[in-house]
């Protein structure tokens, strides 16, 4: 019998993945060498908590996650366009209008027996740009780890939408790419690189603040992304991760709009600051999808009653 997938009492218990390992009696360190099979076990590869989940429960809403995915495209589409036209480079707008093209395709790709290889094709593409920007950084790890959800959110809806992986271990997924995007940020607000000058300068051009206080706040800001990377690791303790992911998302994505968007120039960049706005939407998007698949909205009593009433003869 596989008790992973079957159902079981409690199926929304979870558990330490780690310490389900050593439990299991399929562990194969108690009794050989690890097999290739057990290596290659996202449980293994990841290497953090596991949520267990019904096998037979339906798939969740993919509504906000096909959303930040489009918005990532789009925003990645134009801002490659922008840049051509203004540089007079062909080749990234070409790239851009793919870019935008597979963003208005997304409904229709992900539906298709063969969307998760192109949803994976979409993350390898995402990927070779977000190496691309960390080779530009001077090699700098965090600022590839910083796009996880980016170059990870596509492989992600077409992971969800194929059913190749059981719910929990798009749960372990989804947790990794958040926490990966917050761990480069808060490693940059802390100030451990000097390509931290940046949040300043535009933390002391958005707030009334001077160099002091605003590198604090962004101490403080830089210890609060690190410790919702870090809870993404415990699966009892994923609620105020999320909501703080939810919130601090959203804020940083539509401060861009304030940075780049100036009224008098509103034509020269408009296109930049969508561009940067879209982009950075998922660190809200999929955490907040992520937050109401663990967290459901429970039925009012009320409504309960009501249906029930209902239904009845």
């Amino acid at each position: 019998m596989n008790h992973e997938n079957s159902p079981s009492k409690g199926s929304n218990q979870r558990e330490c993945g780690f310490f389900s390992i050593l439990k299991s009696t399929r562990n194969p360190f108690f009794y050989q060498w690890p097999s290739r099979d057990f290596l290659l076990h996202p449980r293994f590869i990841l290497f953090v908590p596991v949520a267990q989940f019904d096998s037979n429960s339906p798939p969740p809403n993919r509504l906000l996650l096909r959303l930040a995915v489009e918005l990532i495209l789009w925003g990645k589409g134009i801002g490659y366009l922008w840049e051509g036209w203004e540089d007079a480079v062909e080749w990234k707008m070409v790239l851009g209008g793919l870019l935008v093209g597979m963003g208005l395709a997304i409904r229709w790709v992900e539906k298709q027996k063969w969307g998760l290889g192109v949803l994976g094709g979409v993350s390898g593409v995402l990927f070779v740009l977000a190496v691309d920007a960390f080779v530009g950084k001077g090699w700098q790890v965090q600022n590839l780890v910083e796009h996880g959800l980016q170059y990870g959110s596509p492989v992600l809806l077409g992971l969800v939408g194929s059913g190749k992986w059981s719910w929990g271990q798009v749960e372990r997924l989804t947790r990794l790419l958040a926490g990966m995007t917050f761990l480069g940020h808060g490693i940059y607000a802390v100030g451990f690189q000097q390509d931290s000058t940046n949040f300043l300068e535009m933390t002391m051009a958005l707030l009334p603040l001077d160099a002091t206080a605003a590198h604090q706040f962004l101490l403080v800001v830089g210890i609060l992304d690190l410790l919702a990377a870090a809870g993404m690791l415990f699966p009892r303790f994923l609620k105020l991760p999320l909501l703080y992911m939810i919130a601090w998302g959203l804020i940083t994505a539509l401060v861009r709009i304030l940075i780049y968007w100036e009224v008098e120039a509103w034509t020269t960049t408009l296109a930049p600051a969508f561009s940067q706005t879209a982009i950075r939407l998922c660190h809200e998007l999929v955490p907040l999808w992520l937050f109401l698949h663990l967290y459901p909205q429970k039925e009012r009593p009320s409504t309960a009653a009501k249906s029930r009433s209902q239904d009845a003869p």
